[in-house]
């Protein structure tokens, strides 16, 4: 009995939904409020010619008595087929003088500069990494704890190695790399 009425219920569902989206009249059609705009004609493309290039110039005859003819004159390399298409240009007024680029600036190099100050900032750092270093239990840090102890000994090795081989603004990177992880460590 439980499989008749689900069937019947269903059933009787299936046609409310078909008979409400179902309407009986047609719908009479909308008069517009605004009447429709009026869409221009485009203008019509205007072409200007090219101007027609000029023929060369036919060379004056200067020996008509018939005597010995002058010797031929060399030929003028001929121009560019690009070049006789450009139109004339227009007479060239004289330009004022365009102001001189900005200088670009140098770039320095603390290098260049005072490298036993450099050197020692440099070995300060590397000492501030190392005993903070010290000072944390390696066995009680997590495992990425453990990576970034190793980075910062690495780190600082690195930047020592960089210090020996005369690279100092690479040590002084490498350094600095060291006693971030090693002070982020500190604050676990």
């Amino acid at each position: 009995m439980n499989a008749f009425l689900r069937s019947l219920v269903l059933a009787g569902l299936v046609v409310i939904s078909a008979t409400a989206c179902a309407t009986t009249r047609a719908e009479a059609p909308r008069e517009r409020l605004v009447p429709p705009l009026d869409v221009p004609i485009p203008p019509p493309r205007v072409i200007s010619p090219l101007p027609v290039p000029e023929p060369p110039p036919i060379p004056p005859v200067n020996n008509i008595s018939g005597g010995a003819a002058p010797a031929p004159a060399k030929p003028r390399p001929a121009k560019p087929a690009e070049s006789s298409a450009k139109p004339e240009k227009p007479e060239e007024k004289p330009e004022t003088p365009a102001p001189p680029p900005a200088p670009v600036p140098q770039l320095s190099i603390p290098e260049a500069g005072d490298t036993s100050k450099l050197t020692a900032d440099t070995r300060a750092t590397i000492d501030r990494t190392r005993a903070a270093l010290a000072k944390i239990d390696y066995r009680k840090l997590s495992e990425p704890g453990q990576k970034n102890y190793n980075d910062a000994k690495l780190f600082a090795d690195q930047a020592e190695a960089a210090l020996k081989a005369s690279k100092f603004l690479e040590a002084k990177e490498l350094a600095e790399k060291a006693e971030r992880l090693a002070k982020a460590l500190q604050g676990r």
